[in-house]
């Protein structure tokens, strides 16, 4: 029947309540559906019971897609084996999807979650090796092929590896003919050789991470063995727990964006750090101290290493979770300067205020975008305040410390002092330490320079020259306006102190 079942687990601890600890995120399942938890891997650490009905456990794993664990139950021992999703933490567990394929000896899910592999066993007669695919979005079973069995009935423990596109399936037999097949999902092509080291029954498989090594688990005779990279030579892994684990899987117990996460350094950005698992008893540690925060989601602005430390069910054991790094990233410098430190701005005057470049850069009038200003430099024409700010490839973004005021000019640059009449005058340098050289095509009859408020500070009169400098040591550093008279008329250039 396809519903949505939600079951507690009654628990009972076989062990003395007392607090342990392990950062070794492993689960167990057995074949009498019993989750156990690792201290080491070498040793184990707690375990808790399906009490409310005998049932038994084929497989478990865990899911990229959704980093949620999932195992393979027969609630009522009739061979009808299902697929749930479960918290390891709490007990609670969910049926995701009623199988049509009954007798699940051993199960495994695609890299991308999308697809379930599960094999047959020794339960039906005539169906034992049989692998189907079941379409997890869908629900549709396929069958794909049928594994080598032994004479005798055979037991299997599989498992999808992602660097070959193949489900290893670890053949145990009870007459000791036993072997490892690597099945290719797209041709179909079972390749097999014996096992070296193993000669009973096999129920569970989990890939390492590397090449074609594995960790083999036997169910009954709670023993997990570690391949080569050959994946069909055994040697002894783990062999003291109680529980007679059937498969293991490690898992994660955070969901963020990565492992390491990089933020930029300011109040408002920020990382969600979230407990896949909750409804349990946790703290919150950043860089190995305890943090305030109770809610299984946490802000995270601070660098540093984060975890957290989830008890499991009631049995005050607990887990660490994997760390999560927190690095800040650098802030772009902006900065936004002029050549001459000209601040007055004349009509249909442009003054170029020079900005920083990389990155992606946005200039700003009065805090108002400028629409298309995206380069190194702007050309003002108007009065206000002017600011650039700067996205980095980190995505990291600051703008200038100070904006740049430009304000209009005093009335003397266009009424009090004259209108520009003579364009073949030429004055430099500008901005000026000392001497101001002037050099026109008519004979200069006099020169005014008046300060930015139209007061004159300085006159020569009955010049007669073309060429000629004019002191300004003495003037204070500023803007200033010079005024210079030819017989065609007045001619005014703003110079900088």
């Amino acid at each position: 029947m396809k519903k949505i079942l939600t079951i507690l687990f009654a628990f009972g601890s076989l062990l003395v309540s007392a607090q342990d600890t392990t950062s070794l995120r492993w689960v167990g399942l057995n074949e009498d559906s019993e989750f156990n938890f690792f201290k080491t891997d070498t040793s184990d650490l707690t375990n808790y019971f399906v009490a409310t009905t005998y049932g038994t456990g084929q497989a478990v794993f865990m899911n990229n897609k959704d980093s949620l664990l999932y195992a393979i139950f027969d609630l009522n021992s009739d061979g009808d084996r299902n697929l749930y999703s479960f918290n390891p933490f709490t007990g609670t567990y969910t049926l995701v999807r009623d199988l049509a394929t009954t007798y699940v000896s051993s199960a495994d899910i695609s890299e991308d979650g999308s697809m379930l592999y599960v094999i047959e066993g020794n339960g039906v007669s005539g169906n034992i090796g049989k692998l189907s695919s079941v379409d997890l979005t869908t629900g549709v079973e396929t069958f794909l092929t049928t594994a080598l069995n032994a004479p005798l009935v055979s037991s299997y423990g599989i498992e999808f590896s992602p660097t070959d596109t193949s489900v290893y399936v670890f053949e145990g037999s009870y007459d000791g003919d036993t072997r490892v097949q690597a099945i290719n999902l797209n041709t179909l092509v079972n390749t097999s050789s014996p096992m070296v080291g193993w000669n009973t029954q096999l129920h569970g498989a989990k890939w390492t991470g590397s090449g074609k090594k594995f960790i083999v688990t036997a169910g009954y005779g709670c023993d997990m063995l570690m391949t080569d990279n050959t994946a069909n030579n055994l040697v002894s892994f783990y062999s003291t727990c109680p529980y007679n684990t059937a498969d293991v899987e490690e898992f994660k117990m955070l969901r963020a964006k990565g492992s390491v996460i990089n933020i930029c350094p300011n109040t408002t950005d920020s990382t969600k750090i979230s407990l896949i698992y909750g409804g349990t008893n946790f703290k919150w540690f950043l860089n190995g101290v305890a943090l305030t925060e109770t809610n299984d989601t946490l802000m995270a602005f601070a660098p540093g290493i984060y975890r957290a430390l989830v008890e499991i069910d009631t049995t005050d054991n607990y887990m660490w979770s994997e760390p999560i790094q927190i690095v800040h990233s650098a802030v772009p410098v902006v900065t936004v300067t002029q050549a001459t430190n000209d601040v007055l701005i004349c009509p249909s005057e442009t003054i170029i205020l020079q900005g920083v470049s990389g990155g992606t850069l946005k200039w700003y009038r009065n805090g108002v975008l400028i629409p298309g200003a995206a380069a190194s430099t702007y050309a003002a024409t108007t009065a206000g305040a002017y600011n650039q700010t700067k996205t980095n490839l980190s995505g990291c973004i600051d703008s200038a410390a100070v904006s740049y005021v430009i304000t209009d000019q005093l009335s003397g640059c266009t009424t009090n002092i004259g209108s520009q009449t003579f364009a073949n005058l030429n004055m430099y340098p500008n901005p000026v330490e000392s001497k101001l050289n002037i050099e026109s095509a008519e004979l200069v009859n006099v020169i005014i320079v008046y300060d930015i408020i139209g007061k004159e500070v300085f006159r020569t009169e009955n010049v007669k020259k073309l060429n000629l400098s004019i002191d300004l040591t003495e003037l204070a550093s500023g803007s200033y306006f010079v005024k210079v008279f030819t017989a065609s008329g007045e001619t005014i250039r703003k110079i900088q102190k």
